[in-house]
C-alpha cells in the first residue's frame, strides 16, 4: 500500500450545469430538512444579493468531485459603506475524504480565491461546529465572539416537572403562568400606543425602518447585514424549508418601530431575526414582552432567539426574560483590501472589525 498522500485541487462549480453533482455530494452528509432540491433552487439561485461562489474538491485519479463547499453572499452595511461578505455554507466531503488535509486545503483555497484572487468578497465568516474549529483556526479565521442563544419559558409545567412530581407541576404550573402573563400585561401598559400584529410579508415600512436604523449614529461602527424588504422577503417569506411570520410593533401613526421574524417548531417559537428602532429605549423591551404574550396566546411554551452583538442589546434580552442557554463561536477573516480608508475611522482599522461590538448577527445572517 502506498503512503503517498493524494493530491487535491479546487475547481469552481457552475450552478447552471452542476446542480446534480452538488445534490449528489450533499446526500453524503447534509440533510437540508429533507428538501435539498428546494434549498438549492432558493438559496443558490434566488438570493437578491447574488449566487453563492461554489467550489468542488477533486482528488487526483477521481473523475467526479469528492467534496463541495460554498460562500453565500451577504451584503453588510457599516457607516454608509456596503461590503460584500461571504458565509461558509454547505461544506461536505465523501466519507473517505473526511480527513484534516482535504478540509484544510478546501477552506484555504476558498479563502484565497474569494479574498485574494477573485477579490469577490471583503470578508468571510462562519459559525463552525466543534469538529471544524481546528480547520478554521489554521486557515486564518479569527474569533469574533459568541452567538448567544436565549430562551424564555412561557409555560412552566414541563420545566417544573424536572424538579417536582408531575402532578404538582401540572397543578401549580398554570398558576405561575397566569401570574407571569399578568406581569407581561402590566409591563405592556406603558406601551399601549404601540400596535402589535402578525403579518406574512414585509412591506415598504420595513425598508423605512431599515434605513432609519442603518443611518443612526450607533450603527455607524456596526457591521449589519442589509435588512431591506427584498432581503427579508427572500430570506423568510420565500424560504421553502420552514414557514415564517413577522411579528410587528407600529407607532400610532402606522410607522414600523420593531419586528421579529418568527418560525414555529412544535412548542417553541424561534425568532430568526429582529430589528428595533432604538431612539426610544423602551421599544426593545416592548417588542419582547408583546411577543411573549402573543406566543403564549398561540400556545407556545418557549420563545428562543440567537444573537451576537452589542452588550446593550444582550441586556435588553436578559431584562425581557430571555435567559442564556448556549453559545456558538463566530469566526471571520477580512481582506487586505478593507483598509481604514474604507471603513469608519471610529472602528480604528480593519482588525477592529473582527471584534464582537462591531457586529449585529442573527440567524438571518447564517445558513438554513
Amino acid at each position: 500500500m502506498s503512503n503517498v498522500s493524494p493530491t487535491y485541487t479546487v475547481v469552481a462549480a457552475n450552478l447552471d450545469t452542476d446542480r446534480d453533482k452538488i445534490l449528489a455530494l450533499w446526500k453524503s452528509g447534509l440533510t437540508h430538512s429533507g428538501m435539498p432540491g428546494e434549498k438549492f433552487d432558493w438559496f443558490y439561485q434566488k438570493n437578491p444579493a447574488g449566487a453563492p461562489a461554489t467550489f468542488f474538491l477533486y482528488c487526483d485519479g477521481e473523475v467526479e468531485p469528492v467534496g463541495v463547499a460554498a460562500v453565500g453572499i451577504r451584503k453588510l452595511r457599516i457607516g454608509g459603506h456596503t461590503i460584500t461578505s461571504g458565509e461558509l455554507v454547505d461544506f461536505v466531503a465523501l466519507p473517505e475524504h473526511r480527513t484534516l488535509f482535504p478540509a484544510l486545503f478546501l477552506q484555504k483555497e476558498i479563502r484565497r480565491l474569494a479574498l485574494e484572487v477573485n477579490r469577490s468578497h471583503a470578508l468571510l465568516y462562519g459559525l463552525p461546529n466543534p469538529k471544524s474549529l481546528a480547520v478554521v483556526k489554521r486557515v486564518g479565521y479569527q474569533l469574533v465572539g459568541q452567538m448567544v442563544r436565549r430562551a424564555r419559558i412561557l409555560r412552566s409545567a414541563g420545566y417544573l416537572s424536572r424538579y417536582a412530581p408531575r402532578w404538582i407541576s401540572k397543578l401549580i404550573g398554570p398558576v405561575i403562568d397566569r401570574v407571569r402573563l399578568g406581569m407581561l400585561v402590566l409591563n405592556g401598559l406603558a406601551h399601549r400606543s404601540l400596535k402589535a400584529e402578525w403579518q406574512a410579508l414585509p412591506d415598504s415600512r420595513f425598508d423605512a425602518l431599515w434605513e432609519q436604523i442603518a443611518t443612526q449614529d450607533e450603527a455607524k461602527n456596526v457591521l449589519m447585514g442589509v435588512r431591506d424588504c427584498a432581503f427579508l422577503t427572500w430570506r423568510f417569506a420565500e424560504c421553502p424549508l420552514r414557514k415564517h411570520e413577522f411579528f410587528t410593533l407600529s407607532s400610532a401613526d402606522g410607522q414600523l418601530v420593531a419586528y421579529a421574524a418568527c418560525a414555529a417548531e412544535g412548542e417553541i417559537l424561534h425568532v430568526h431575526d429582529f430589528l428595533v428602532d432604538s431612539r426610544k429605549r423602551s421599544t426593545g423591551k416592548a417588542l419582547w414582552l408583546a411577543l411573549s404574550r402573543a406566543a403564549f396566546d398561540r400556545g407556545h411554551s418557549i420563545i428562543s432567539v440567537a444573537f451576537l452583538g452589542a452588550k446593550s442589546i444582550q441586556r435588553v434580552l436578559q431584562a425581557a426574560g430571555l435567559m442564556k442557554r448556549q453559545e456558538r463561536p463566530l469566526f471571520a477573516t477580512i481582506s487586505a483590501e478593507v483598509t481604514p480608508n474604507t471603513v469608519p475611522a471610529e472602528t480604528h482599522g480593519r482588525n477592529a472589525l473582527l471584534k464582537e461590538p462591531h457586529w449585529y448577527l442573527t440567524c438571518a445572517d447564517e445558513d438554513v
